[in-house]
């Protein structure tokens, strides 16, 4: 049995060890949020209708021709463009 100390300074060591072995969760988390933005974008963008897409795509002189998911891609990838 521990004393409660000694439970208490195992518990402490047991929280303290919860980071990544490797050190690099700011290089996953920042893939994951950039992964994440992205779903979020393609999300969002499917909730618009067809004749919007090509509209939006239109605007940024892009084919318009295709299926919805085509089009969803298509916008998503040009936004992303505009933005870099």
């Amino acid at each position: 049995m521990f004393t409660r100390a000694e439970k208490g300074s195992t518990e402490e060591s047991e929280n303290h060890s919860d980071g990544d072995a490797d050190g690099d969760t700011d290089d996953h988390s920042e893939e994951e949020q950039s992964e994440e933005d992205e779903d979020s974008l393609i999300e969002d963008l499917s909730k618009l209708r067809i004749v919007d897409l090509r509209a939006e795509l239109k605007k940024r002189k892009q084919p318009v021709g295709g299926l919805k998911a085509e089009l969803v891609a298509r916008l998503a990838k040009a936004r992303q463009n505009d933005a870099e």
